[in-house]
């Protein structure tokens, strides 16, 4: 090779250089000049941070001395609160020791009450099986006593009755002062018009009937139709309710009238007054001074 074109050659790789080396500078003048620039952004967003967390470090502080204002406040509030429950604490201590020893005075009360209670209910039981025993001895007493006075009054009457019969005398006798004392004093009667007894009537229907009756008693508003017999028995009660049935054919003055029908003897056995009582007809016999109504107080209504 010539030196020419060897200079030549040396010449195109110089300004190749010169070329390359103009171009990396101003590569690295650019690269400097963005360096630069990044370096002033960084700079400013690093200023912008450290302001922005100087502002939060503040705000941070202002929060730490708000709290532990307020923590201090509720410290002292809790340690208020907690001074108040010790004085509950200790007054409800005081009200239950209080109380404690009102229920023991209370259950020391009540034990002397109960043993007084028991004590009283004891002497009570003692004294009311005393009062029953002298009770049952009194019962016992009085049902001798009349068990023995019926027994008496019934042979009494028995034999009253038997003597009035063979007599003839029981209705004039006894029964009708009786049915006309009651006419007047029991059933409220103000003027008899008719007092008769052993009275015979004709029937206005068939004249040719003749009845007797035992006693009758005509008063203003009732009449008061009395059957007698010695020895009462349920079949005389049938008979004297089927007449009772036709009595102002006997008597056609007394209709409208109320009609009180009395059987009566001197004694009547309990049964028969039970069976007079259903059929509401009055019983009359003995009492202990005179004849009584054996249930008067079973037809008070019909009075």
């Amino acid at each position: 090779m010539s030196i020419e074109a060897l200079q030549a050659r040396v010449e195109n790789l110089e300004e190749i250089v010169a070329w390359f080396v103009r171009e990396t500078r101003t590569a690295i003048d650019r690269l400097e000049r963005l360096a630069e620039e990044d370096r002033k952004e960084w700079n400013r967003r690093w200023e912008q941070l450290s302001i922005e967390r100087e502002e939060e470090r503040k705000e941070r502080e202002e929060d730490r001395k708000e709290w532990n204002h307020r923590w201090e406040q509720l410290s002292i509030e809790r340690e208020e609160e907690r001074k108040e429950r010790e004085e509950d604490r200790k007054e409800w201590n005081r009200r239950w020791e209080q109380l404690s020893i009102e229920r023991e005075e209370e259950r020391k009360e009540r034990e002397e009450d109960r043993k007084e209670w028991n004590h009283r209910w004891e002497q009570l039981s003692i004294e009311r099986e005393e009062e029953r025993k002298a009770r049952e001895e009194e019962r016992k007493t009085r049902e001798e006593y009349s068990k023995k006075w019926e027994d008496e009054r019934r042979s009494l009457n028995k034999k009253w009755s038997e003597l009035a019969q063979k007599m003839g005398t029981l209705v004039e006798d006894i029964v009708a002062p009786n049915i006309e004392g009651l006419a007047l004093n029991y059933f409220g009667c103000k003027t008899i018009s008719t007092f008769a007894p052993r009275i015979k009537k004709n029937n206005r229907k068939d004249n040719s009937r003749l009845q007797e009756f035992d006693c009758i008693v005509i008063c203003d508003n009732f009449i008061i139709v009395n059957n007698t017999k010695s020895t009462p028995t349920v079949e005389d009660i049938n008979k004297f309710i089927e007449l009772l049935k036709e009595i102002f054919d006997f008597f056609p003055e007394a209709e409208g009238k109320k009609v009180i029908p009395i059987f009566a003897s001197l004694y009547i056995p309990k049964e028969i007054v039970t069976y007079l009582t259903r059929k509401k007809i009055y019983a009359l016999a003995m009492g202990n001074d005179t004849m009584d109504l054996l249930n008067g107080e079973e037809l008070i209504d019909l009075k």
